[in-house]
């Protein structure tokens, strides 16, 4: 199945995301904000980024420099 990174400062939030992935059989991986997220991201990679958007360390979409090369999955087979 596919490689999911939640991104979100909402601990409840993101561990019951997390958790509901790995049940359907994904491969999930957390960050609690966007500067672990682009690390997490560039060490790891995934296919599929579920991100909120405001945030420590990131309070609006990534852009320029900061953004990993974010590439979209046509399939999560």
């Amino acid at each position: 199945m596919a490689r999911i990174l939640v991104i979100d400062d909402d601990d409840a939030f993101r561990d019951t995301l997390v958790r509901m992935l790995g049940e359907l059989g994904h491969t999930p991986a957390a960050a609690a904000n966007g500067l672990d997220g682009v690390r997490l991201f560039r060490a790891s990679g995934a296919d599929l980024i579920i991100t909120d958007i405001i945030m420590p360390y990131a309070d609006s979409p990534p852009s320029g420099s900061s953004a990993p090369n974010f590439r979209i999955s046509e399939s999560l087979r």
